[in-house]
């Protein structure tokens, strides 16, 4: 504290302006975090909703759980997303990333978030027309975290680079700001004390 009581007042004024300036941007990414981790999770949610209504309408009304088929990988992120086709409580279809026991328990619906087999997933789960027909389809919750991770990077980023410049420029602006009172603070000091002109 007595250092800063000590430090020239253009050395405060900089350190006070970059110092507010971080603390802004670092409320303003908390709430961006906050808002885009909800649109994402709601975007997310229905691409899940809309992948189970896809997967009940192909069922259909014949169910052959003999006919059990586990589906290829076609896309390098399909590993995040997964689903599971259950009739007359067996297993009659699921991608390949899929568990083989539930992603959700009996009479689960709508959206919730379980743990397979040591991973976390959100899960969007519905009955078909016929009760026996249940469709789970899950997506790892590290995906949404790292898509998450990956927009906040790019975010702060730019903002890291910006903080030096910011502070340069700030550092220039109180320099400039204060050369008046450099000026008179140097006309003073070289006055004599018995000096009585204005």
């Amino acid at each position: 504290m007595k250092l800063w009581r000590t430090s020239s007042l253009q050395w405060r004024l900089t350190v006070g302006l970059v110092t507010v300036t971080v603390v802004v941007w670092g409320v303003v990414l908390a709430l961006t975090w906050s808002k885009t981790r909800h649109e994402l999770d709601e975007l997310l949610d229905a691409h899940l909703a809309q992948t189970t209504s896809v997967l009940l309408a192909q069922i259909g009304d014949e169910h052959d759980s003999d006919d059990f088929t586990t589906t290829p990988l076609l896309h390098k992120y399909q590993p995040r997303v997964a689903y599971q086709i259950w009739h007359e409580n067996e297993l009659i279809s699921r991608s390949a990333q899929a568990p083989s026991q539930p992603f959700a328990p009996e009479h689960a619906s709508g959206r919730s978030e379980q743990t397979v087999n040591g991973k976390r997933w959100v899960v969007f789960t519905a009955q078909g027309t016929d009760d026996d027909v249940v469709v789970h389809v899950a997506e790892l919750e590290q995906a949404r975290n790292d898509i998450l991770s990956a927009g906040l990077h790019s975010a702060v980023g730019p903002l890291l680079l910006a903080l030096p410049v910011l502070g340069l420029l700030i550092g220039v602006l109180v320099h400039q700001s204060l050369s008046g009172i450099r000026q008179t603070g140097l006309a003073i000091a070289a006055r004599q004390p018995q000096a009585l002109t204005p």
